[in-house]
């Protein structure tokens, strides 16, 4: 395959909610192009898309898939991507590749929220978007009422370009509304002709619907038409494309992924509408980032790279700016329908494999020159789904572990690390489907089953007044004894001061070399728990008196008899359960704000306070107790229709005042 000039390449990202048809439109494509000699279907488990295991297993993607066309002197890549806002990080390194997003929306299902939070997505990248209206084929399938239901709830300058002929089974025919003749498809041909009468009143609605807007900013041209003067359809065309760029139109076009029909016109405008990467500036320096990582079983890691500027040259040395590496690249490549060309360069704006690049993680940037500076980082979803990960077998532990640190290496969304108390395994991920999924690949790769649960609250105790008890260990049982007594007083401590002793014996009561022991066997009993079985904190231990016996005593003895005055001391100073309290910042569009703050009300929230944000965003602020934040994720998602998002940190610790005993 040649290197493609910046001009000639089109990024694409193919997004829509599941069940749009996204990758069988790609598939669809692909065979248009002549990448593939025949069609997979996502059924029977055998697209160019869907390769791991579990897409084919539960029939939708999970991961980002990159097939590349060549179409008249035309290199498109697509970036196929999961509908699931589970695997959302997936669609990020997606747009950030590409110069233009096709949405699918299926003219046979209803517009779910996944619709408008793709569409807010494209928005947010600045990123023009051709509407694809799929599976026309399928009952019930109604282009015209869908294109309505887009107009309404995401733009109105949702400009038809081509509508079907027939409905449902009849679909057969696409009519061009800016070239305005109809295209006919039949198994073995197509035909050009006459847009059928029946179809004319609507045709000429979408086609003033149309023009107008294409034309809108070109004074001189929109006098002449509303005098009567058509413009011609290049003219049209030419302007629209600009408009699409602009983002100020959005073009939609029909098609049937099954039938193959509609499909030749969305290639041809996804060419002519659609934005190549920015022409390179002479002497420009390379600057490409890896926005994506696989682990391939037969060739390990493997990196997908867009070449921000400059050249990617196959076999060259490179400068990791990102780690301050230095990597020699042992050949660069494409994937055209099932087979993997191999290149010997990549022009700015085009999207390269590299394999065996140890090195090379998600984010890091290549150069020239260790001065340069690198790209920011992609923006990904936060991973605020967090789980306990166990295993049946307790020795496969630290085998679970390793697997699940490799996946994180392709996904820098998953977040794995343990427990502090209990040592099990965590993750953190997008959501409930997003790690099943990725324990789906450890059982797949290395034969280890696991399932995952919410985490464990980490409540601890602390006491709210001052008490004094003593402790007294003594053990006979021929020989040595064991002897000890200590006594000692406990006060409170400021939230967050954790512990404090102090040694206040005189006399010799204790000698000074067992006052050591005495301070241990207080911090293990604080350890251990309070009464109610969670870690102590913040109080001042003054060890007041004891006794000892010069032949009897010994460290064991005043380290038990310390943890026994102090679980002695906090029954009597009115202990408490301390909860766990983190910071939120919840983002949601401005119609979801009431609802969101009854439901952190609900929560025992203490709203801190609301800030209104560019594109009507709001940013709400607050403190919640954490055992109300487990599965916050899911609960935001459904309020907001996907819309919302949020972060999350410890913030300290506050007394526990509900009923809901921990």
């Amino acid at each position: 395959m040649k290197s493609y000039e910046s001009s000639d390449v089109r990024n694409v990202a193919v997004v829509g909610q599941v069940g749009s048809g996204k990758t069988s439109l790609v598939e669809a494509l692909a065979f248009e192009a002549k990448a593939i000699s025949k069609k997979g279907s996502v059924t029977e488990g055998n697209t160019l898309s869907d390769t791991e295991a579990e897409e084919i297993a539960h029939h939708h993607s999970t991961t980002l898939a990159v097939t590349t066309l060549e179409v008249g002197g035309v290199k498109i890549n697509l970036f196929d991507t999961p509908g699931s806002p589970d695997f959302a990080a997936e669609v990020a390194p997606a747009l950030a590749a590409s110069e233009m997003v096709v949405l699918t929306v299926s003219a046979a299902d209803e517009i779910g929220p996944d619709t408008h939070r793709l569409w807010s997505l494209a928005s947010e990248n600045k990123l023009p978007v051709l509407l694809c209206v799929t599976k026309l084929d399928r009952e019930n399938a109604d282009f015209l009422a869908t294109i309505s239901k887009l107009r309404d709830v995401l733009s109105p300058t949702i400009d038809v370009i081509d509508i079907p002929v027939g409905q449902e089974a009849a679909f057969s025919a696409v009519t061009d509304v800016l070239f305005e003749n109809t295209t006919r498809y039949t198994p073995d041909a197509r035909k050009t002709e006459a847009i059928p009468d029946e179809q004319l009143p609507i045709e000429h609605h979408e086609h003033e619907h149309l023009v107008e807007d294409a034309i809108e900013e070109d004074d001189a041209l929109m006098e002449r038409y509303l005098e009567g003067e058509e413009p011609c359809p290049d003219t049209v065309e030419a302007l629209l494309a600009k408009r699409v760029r602009e983002r100020k139109v959005f073009p939609a076009l029909c098609c049937s992924s099954t039938r193959q029909v509609g499909v030749d016109l969305l290639i041809k405008y996804l060419i002519e509408l659609g934005p190549s990467p920015k022409p390179p500036i002479k002497e420009e320096e390379l600057l490409a980032q890896v926005v994506k990582t696989y682990s391939d079983p037969y060739l390990g890691k493997v990196s997908l790279i867009k070449v921000f500027q400059g050249e990617l040259k196959s076999d060259d040395t490179y400068v990791n700016l990102t780690n301050h590496s230095i990597e020699k690249l042992h050949g660069i490549y494409q994937r055209v329908g099932h087979e993997s060309i191999p290149l010997k360069s990549a022009m700015k704006g085009d999207v390269v494999f590299v394999n065996k690049q140890a090195s090379l993680h998600t984010s890091d940037t290549l150069g020239l020159r260790p001065d340069q500076s690198p790209l920011p980082p992609l923006n990904l979803p936060l991973p605020t789904y967090k789980v306990v990960v166990t295993t049946p077998n307790k020795n496969d532990d630290e085998k679970l572990f390793g697997a699940l640190l490799k996946i994180a290496e392709e996904e820098p969304v998953l977040l794995v690390g343990r427990e502090e108390r209990s040592h099990r395994i965590t993750c953190q991920g997008i959501g409930d489907s997003h790690i099943a999924n990725v324990l789906e690949k450890v059982q797949r790769r290395t034969k280890i089953s696991a399932t995952f649960d919410q985490p464990e609250i980490e409540y601890l105790e602390t006491i709210t007044k001052s008490a004094s008890a003593e402790g007294k260990h003594k053990k006979q049982s021929g020989g040595h004894g064991q002897y000890g007594v200590v006594n000692l007083t406990i006060e409170p401590l400021p939230r967050g001061e954790g512990f404090r002793f102090v040694d206040e014996v005189v006399g010799g009561a204790i000698p000074k070399n067992f006052i050591p022991a005495v301070e241990k066997g207080v911090l293990e009993a604080m350890e251990s728990g309070g009464p109610n079985g969670y870690p102590i904190v913040d109080i001042l231990v003054r060890v007041i008196d004891g006794k000892y016996h010069p032949v009897d005593s010994s460290e064991m003895s005043f380290k038990l008899a310390g943890a026994l005055a102090l679980k002695n001391a906090v029954s009597l100073a009115e202990p408490v359960v301390l909860e766990p309290v983190a910071e939120v910042v919840v983002h949601v569009p401005s119609r979801f704000q009431g609802d969101v703050l009854g439901d952190l009300s609900s929560k025992r929230a203490q709203v801190l306070g609301t800030e209104n944000l560019d594109g009507d965003l709001v940013a709400i602020s607050a403190l919640v107790p954490e055992s109300e934040m487990s599965g916050y994720t899911i609960q935001l998602r459904s309020i907001t229709g996907g819309r919302g998002t949020f972060q999350e940190k410890r913030h300290g610790y506050q007394i526990l005042t509900t009923n809901k005993r921990p």
